[in-house]
């Protein structure tokens, strides 16, 4: 007779299912480009499926499967990238460039405001930023 203290040779047969069919779906998904999404996933609950026990077989294949699925999109985008011509290329560094040089600059960041209120200021706000400041300490 066992014992009950006796731990579970393997971990949560539900979670290795699960990881083998995103596993599978993962590779089927590389042309919608969801693979790499898919397979992390898989890979994510390929390795909470072991818990305190060893791998189902289920497991492991839904592991393999999603690291293979995220492997190839990596590779097919890279691909990609690299048979696109020189000229589309200039321009989406040119793009990036911009939207990175707009956003260094505090004042048109979006994260920024240009106002900045301390108790005892004297700051003449609009009316909505009052309206929207006692709807703030309404709550």
């Amino acid at each position: 007779m066992e014992s009950f203290t006796q731990q579970n040779r393997y971990g949560s047969s539900s979670l290795a299912t699960a990881s083998f069919i995103l596993g599978i779906v993962s590779l089927v998904m590389i042309s919608l480009g969801l693979s790499v999404f898919i397979g992390a996933l898989a890979v994510i609950l390929a390795l909470l499926s072991r818990g305190a026990g060893r791998m189902h077989t289920g497991a492991v294949a839904g592991m393999i499967t999603g690291i293979i699925g995220i492997c190839l999109e990596v590779l097919i985008l890279a691909g990609a990238l690299l048979l696109l011509p020189a000229e589309q290329m200039d321009e989406f560094q040119e793009y990036f460039q911009e939207i990175y040089e707009e956003y260094q600059e505090p004042d048109s960041s979006p994260m920024a405001s240009g106002t900045c209120a301390f108790p005892g200021d004297n700051i003449e706000f609009t009316e909505w930023t009052y309206h929207l400041t006692e709807q703030e300490f309404a709550l």
